[in-house]
């Protein structure tokens, strides 16, 4: 799923882009997002703008002995070793050859474009990866020479799809690199929760919140465990963990050293040109990243698979912020306003003469509710009922804004009590204001 999002389709479209170009190309990616996939998504373009799909080959899966001709230089054995030549209509015949060159050639001989995708490239051992790099490097080298004689783009392009840890992948001017750090935004994550939740759908809007701040919070690059978490739908941190302690991460993650500290938060990419992070510089941290346990959103931050009890309370107390607190000024919101119906929009100054308390208690939940509880006198347009409802459903939402101001994070049983005082305030109080009493805005409010 994490292709098919806007971000993930634009990474698979850069990679498009310089191949339908006649380039070749690195994609850089968690090992976790290596694979089919990804290389689907990438044929797919490559389909719609009539060229051929990638033909995969998986290197840790591949035989190539020592024996194989031409295996010292790597990158030969492994186009002859990767592709069924004889059933193309134009087969080649390379012989004897050695040189890259020869194989370049011979391969542009049927003037079509091919795609070769290579993946497993971590699982060689050190000096065939120095071998293959070297000869893709020179292979590359080759491509730029033939746009740079204005020859059409034919024979073969190789994408590598490499995990950030391939430190002997160095930077090649021939070469396009794709680096997937900081791809996925909210936004993505927001289109997978929905399409997720309308599949498996939360019984009320706690449950829908509830589900939402875990899915944004913890799942930035990891789509399967988003699909986990709305199909289990937990409702506590232990929940959560029991999900958590299955995840094929878990095991990868006892297995790595844990020595660096949580990644301190980037500057939002609103606030940085748009850009993520800077990407991790030392060992650990690549190593983190390559494994998928580490990525970029808004900012850096660590796989859940990895945190511990209060890394994992934080990050849900983060999410659970910015999911929530738009929904506590929605219920501010419509206090105010079945107050203000009731009263009339001067009751403000005649019942608060501090300018600067009316103020709070008109933008801010916490002052509005000790407002109702103390200095609110009901009357026939607003009942002693009323009022009490009132008074729960600003105190239920206190709660909620106070525990997420303090980075707690918020059970689910609280959010689920507040939705409920709400639901009760306003069925009960302002909807029959709105009718009674409303301004047309009022009364289209309550019948949303």
């Amino acid at each position: 799923m994490i292709w098919q999002t806007p971000s993930g389709q634009a990474f698979a479209a850069e990679a498009l882009d310089s191949l339908s170009a006649g380039k070749n190309a690195a994609l850089v990616v968690p090992k976790p997002l290596i694979g089919m996939p990804l290389i689907n998504a990438v044929s797919e373009g490559l389909r719609q703008k009539g060229l051929r799909p990638m033909h995969a080959f998986d290197l840790s899966a591949a035989d190539l002995p020592a024996g194989t001709p031409f295996a010292d230089f790597g990158l030969p054995a492994v186009i002859l070793a990767a592709w069924n030549w004889e059933d193309e209509w134009h087969c080649p015949v390379f012989g004897s050859r050695s040189l890259l060159s020869d194989i370049y050639g011979e391969l542009a001989r049927d003037r079509s474009l091919k795609f070769l995708a290579l993946t497993g490239v971590d699982s060689l051992p050190r000096e065939r990866q120095a071998a293959l790099f070297k000869g893709v490097s020179e292979w590359s080298a080759l491509t730029q020479q033939s746009r740079h004689d204005h020859l059409e783009h034919v024979g073969l392009r190789i994408v590598l799809l490499v995990p950030p840890s391939e430190h002997e992948l160095r930077s090649d001017l021939f070469l396009e690199h794709r680096v997937f750090w900081g791809r996925i935004h909210a936004g993505d994550l927001e289109w997978a929760f929905r399409r997720l939740e309308t599949q498996f759908q939360a019984e009320s809007p706690a449950e829908y919140l509830f589900l939402k701040a875990l899915c944004l919070g913890l799942c930035v690059e990891d789509f399967p465990l988003m699909k986990t978490i709305v199909t289990r739908q937990p409702k506590s941190l232990e929940d959560l963990e029991a999900i958590l302690e299955k995840h094929p991460l878990r095991a990868v993650a006892r297995k790595l050293s844990r020595t660096c500290p949580p990644p301190r938060p980037g500057l939002h990419p609103s606030l940085n040109r748009g850009n993520p992070p800077p990407k991790p510089t030392s060992l650990e941290e690549i190593r983190l990243w390559s494994e998928g346990l580490m990525w970029a959103g808004a900012s850096a931050g660590l796989h859940p698979a990895i945190m511990d009890r209060e890394e994992l309370e934080r990050a849900v107390a983060a999410a659970q912020r910015d999911v929530f607190l738009p929904v506590v000024d929605h219920a501010h919101t419509l206090l105010v306003s079945a107050l203000e119906l009731a009263f009339g929009e001067g009751m403000w100054e005649q019942m608060v003469h501090d300018p600067a308390r009316r103020e709070d208690i008109r933008s801010e939940i916490s002052p509005l509710a000790f407002f109702i509880k103390k200095d609110l006198r009901p009357d026939y347009q607003f009942s002693y009922n009323a009022k009490r409802a009132a008074e729960e459903c600003a105190f239920s939402w206190r709660r909620i804004r106070n525990e997420t101001a303090h980075n707690r994070p918020v059970a689910f049983h609280e959010i689920s009590r507040a939705f409920s005082e709400y639901a009760n305030f306003r069925a009960r109080v302002y909807e029959p204001l709105a009718r009674k009493l409303g301004h047309p805005r009022h009364a289209l409010a309550a019948r949303a």
